[in-house]
Order: C-alpha cells, then structure tokens, then sequence
C-alpha cells in the first residue's frame, strides 16, 4: 500500500518542495505539476503551486490552485493561509481577512495562527485608518440576491501587487510531509 502512494507522484513532490525552498518557483511550478499528473488530487501539491504561483506574482493561477486544493479538504492550513496571503498582497483585504479568520476557526493552534492574527489585525488597523473603505457595507454582504459570491472573483492580471513597507510579512506556507493513505 505504501509502495503505490510513493508511486503516485511522491517522488516529484519532494523534489518540488526542495525547489520551493530554494526560490526556484519556476522549476518547482514544473515538479508540483508532474506530481499532480501522477495523482490528480494530491493537495500538498496544489497548496504548493499555489504557493509558487503566488511567489512569482500570478495571483489568478495561485487562487484557482488554493481552491482546488481547499475543495478537497475546506480546513487545509497550508491551502488557507496561502489564499489569505495572496488575497493580501493583491489588496483584496475583505478575502484576506475571511480566509485568516477560517484559517482561525479550523486550525487555531496551527503553525500560522500567530501571522493569521496579526495579519488580522494589521488590516483591520489598515482599514481604521482609512475610514473602513475596503469593507464592504454589511448590506452588500447580506442582502446578495444573485446567489453568487461576487467579492470571489479572481483576479483577470497576473501582475504583483505592491507591498506597503508597513505589511506584516507572511512567512512561506510550510509544506507538510506526505503521510501515506491509511491501510485498510
């Protein structure tokens, strides 16, 4: 049983994750990618391009690989904090705050609790300051007759936001080990 996880795109995944860590986001991109062909639903490799496209600055591709990856499982820290992160730095702070809240309601003593909350407070301070202007009115949220999440669009540009001087840094979205599949 363990033979056949470490068949499935095992291999590609370590190797990807090496490349992450050493700033190689473009031959990562390409690791994490043949992960993915040899097993399609691999979440670690999706949180990990999601990282990577969220490092070189396409922030559309990073959100649709969070997703795919958050699909699979909705409390997947590594997928959550990564989404919040990048929704941060694109200056989509009403998302960004929404997934370091999940990330607070489903992984409170995880590895980025600490950043989530800080980064929760720093926008919170942010948006203080400006008078509260990147909030939505509770009306907007509430009373959404379409039936559709329209603050959930992704971005159409795949160009990197700026980074205020003042931005707390997220630190890089840890990767866990693989674990293999239960036996039955």
């Amino acid at each position: 049983m363990i033979q056949a996880y470490k068949d499935s795109g095992d291999k590609e995944w370590i190797e990807a994750t090496g490349l992450q860590s050493a700033g190689d986001h473009q031959a990562a991109i390409t690791m994490f990618e043949k992960a993915l062909d040899a097993s399609p639903n691999n979440i670690e490799a999706l949180a990990g391009l999601g990282a990577c496209y969220s490092s070189i600055g396409s922030t559309g591709k990073a959100i649709a690989h969070y997703r795919r990856a958050l699909a699979q499982n909705p409390s997947y820290g590594p997928a959550v904090i990564g989404l919040a992160d990048t929704y941060r730095r694109s200056g989509d702070n009403a998302q960004a705050l929404k997934y370091y809240r999940q990330y607070l309601d489903t992984n409170p003593g995880g590895r980025q609790a600490g950043i989530a909350r800080r980064n929760i407070e720093a926008i919170e301070e942010d948006e203080r300051a400006a008078g509260g202007a990147d909030r939505p009115s509770p009306e907007a949220t509430e009373n959404n007759s379409s039936g559709s999440d329209a603050e959930e669009k992704e971005p159409e540009e795949e160009t990197p936001a700026p980074k205020p001087e003042d931005e707390v840094k997220p630190e890089p979205v840890p990767i866990p080990d693989p674990e293999p599949p239960p036996e039955n």
